[in-house]
């Protein structure tokens, strides 16, 4: 039986944790400080490890990916368009998540319509029933913010229409 005093298991200890940190050449490793830094809200310097992983693997689809959620989270929408553009060009298969993405971006810069077809490619050809579920709440939600849009600015005609006619210029409200 072999017996290992505190001390050699410090050195083991200290010998795997050196290993870990003489990582600075590896893709992952960037990665995964970025993405911890992104979940303590340290989005310029998550998008700096980002970048330093893509310096060393260009085409690394959880990188390019992450960063497009970063982009989406800090409200760079254009940009995180682009990224998710650029993502499914490289992406062999399952784009739902992509798409769900590129959908809230949509949202965000008010292109319903784009945001729409996006989730309606996930609803018909999406793997995972959940991202579809999810794909099939936010449609329902875009449909009925567009109904109340729509509504309002119904409303808010006829209100215009009544303040004209009340100062008798019945031209105008008649346009509306």
């Amino acid at each position: 039986m072999k017996f290992f005093s505190k001390k050699n298991s410090t050195d083991k200890k200290k010998s795997k944790k050196s290993n870990v940190i003489m990582l600075p050449n590896d893709a992952h490793y960037h990665r995964q400080r970025g993405m911890a830094m992104m979940n303590n809200n340290q989005n310029e310097e998550a998008l700096l490890c980002f970048k330093k992983a893509l310096e060393i693997d260009p085409n690394d689809i959880e990188t390019l990916t992450a960063i497009a959620m970063l982009l989406t989270e800090i409200e760079r929408a254009e940009e995180a368009l682009v990224m998710c553009n650029f993502v499914l060009d490289r992406l062999d298969d399952d784009p739902d998540q992509i798409y769900v993405l590129m959908a809230t971006n949509y949202v965000s810069i008010l292109q319903f319509d784009a945001a729409y077809r996006a989730l309606e490619l996930v609803r018909t050809t999406g793997k995972n029933k959940y991202v579809c579920a999810d794909a099939k709440r936010m449609q329902r939600e875009i449909e009925q913010y567009c109904e109340d849009s729509e509504r309002d600015k119904h409303f808010f005609d006829f209100d215009r229409a009544l303040l004209f006619f009340k100062v008798n210029d019945f031209d105008r409200a008649e346009q509306l």
